[in-house]
């Protein structure tokens, strides 16, 4: 008939663990630790009602579920264990904090802080954490310990400046799924997005960093709205056709690390790249475009731009360790390009064959090998290092820059 079951106070097992099911469409109501001192075996909530977690903690060997919907009364630890799966099937509300403990599967089937944001939400590291709604809110931090799958098109929402953060892996079931991260504070992916399964797309908001390690793989697009940091090597990969697989850095990249976006659409960086640390190296893959927007790319080592480069602002490529800065396809549009590396620079298709550049400059440390057999400018072209011609080639300024060579 849905009448209230309220404990007032702490709820166990006696020496051996119990398994304790509750059932009413009405309100549930643990007013105290459940399981602090003998751990029950399981604890159930049976659908229809609404369960109100005031004790601070519920402790089990085996499994929790919650088919109603939880709210939160006090800062909440939930723990099992013997790995078992604590697994929410409704709403879960309430501006407090929340742990999850176990080896095993903790599942969120509803959306988590819709009603009431809670204030942080934290999952341990062994076990794996299924989200199968839309959306987990929080005014601090969430932090995910363990494996997440996503089993919906997720979005998660800090409202405050906390971070966000994946210490393992992220995937998606076997649909892939989008994820959607926003937060002023900080975003951070230890262990790569996608790895095992490919999310549709990823996507982090304006106005808080994110720090990058591992691999990322998305049938579609990857979107950073804020200043990105490597925190270790990292490779950006979408299968996506044309725009379906752009992967746009919006702002600034740095970090000591190696960084190598694959995709057949357009790689594009609006910020500068290496500007606070510089990158060990920068490798964009043959197919698609890469839109350099930000003035400058600096790396210790190598920059390998395999697909076309499309010029956004005057820019100034810089290899600090003498590593080689490699053109394997076409450079264009109205701007001014610098090339500073004491290693080879090479160019091995027509520059600015499409738009001219406003004027070429490369320093005079190192070598210039010419393979692409044109280079042309509205402006001058200043070879200030050596010159290898690895073809015939015509250099062309269209309105009369001067055409230097400071070496042989």
């Amino acid at each position: 008939m849905g009448g209230a079951i309220g404990f007032a106070s702490t709820v166990d097992s006696d020496a051996t663990a119990r398994a304790l099911t509750v059932t009413t469409s009405g309100l549930t109501t643990f007013g105290g630790a459940v399981g602090a001192t003998n751990a029950l075996a399981s604890l159930t909530a049976n659908g229809g009602g609404t369960t109100a977690l005031d004790g601070g903690s519920i402790r089990t060997t085996g499994g929790q579920t919650y088919a109603d919907a939880v709210t939160l009364g006090a800062a909440t630890v939930l723990a099992s264990a013997g790995n078992g799966a604590i697994d929410f099937a409704s709403t879960l509300d309430g501006a407090q904090t929340l742990a999850l403990n176990t080896g095993g599967l903790t599942i969120f089937r509803d959306d988590v802080g819709a009603g009431a944001p809670l204030t942080s939400l934290t999952t341990d590291s062994p076990g794996i954490t299924q989200l199968h709604a839309g959306t987990v809110t929080t005014t601090g931090a969430q932090t995910y310990n363990d494996v997440v799958v996503l089993s919906a098109d997720t979005t998660l929402t800090g409202t405050g400046s906390e971070q966000i953060s994946f210490a393992n892996a992220v995937n998606s079931d076997a649909t892939a799924r989008s994820l959607a991260v926003n937060t002023s504070g900080s975003t951070v992916f230890s262990n790569g997005v996608g790895g095992a399964s490919a999310l549709s797309s990823l996507t982090t908001n304006p106005g808080g960093t994110t720090s990058l390690s591992g691999t990322f793989s998305t049938t579609g697009t990857q979107n950073f709205g804020d200043a990105v940091t490597l925190t270790g090597a990292t490779t950006l990969t979408s299968s996506g056709a044309g725009a379906a697989g752009d992967i746009t850095l919006a702002s600034t990249v740095d970090g000591a690390q190696a960084l190598t976006v694959n995709t057949a659409g357009r790689s594009s960086f609006g910020g500068a790249v290496g500007g606070g640390t510089a990158l060990t190296s920068l490798t964009t893959d043959a197919p698609g475009t890469t839109g350099i927007n930000g003035g400058s790319v600096r790396t210790t080592g190598a920059q390998t731009y395999g697909d076309a480069v499309l010029l956004g602002a005057d820019t100034t490529l810089t290899s600090t360790a003498n590593g080689t800065i490699d053109f394997a396809s076409t450079v264009n549009e109205a701007r001014a390009l610098t090339v500073n590396t004491g290693g080879l620079t090479i160019f091995r298709a027509p520059i600015g064959g499409s738009t001219a550049l406003t004027s070429l400059t490369t320093d005079a440390p190192g070598t210039t090998t010419i393979h692409g057999g044109t280079v042309t400018t509205t402006g001058a072209q200043t070879y200030n290092d050596a010159v290898t011609l690895s073809t015939d080639n015509v250099l062309t300024s269209t309105m009369g820059g001067a055409i230097g060579f400071a070496s042989t």
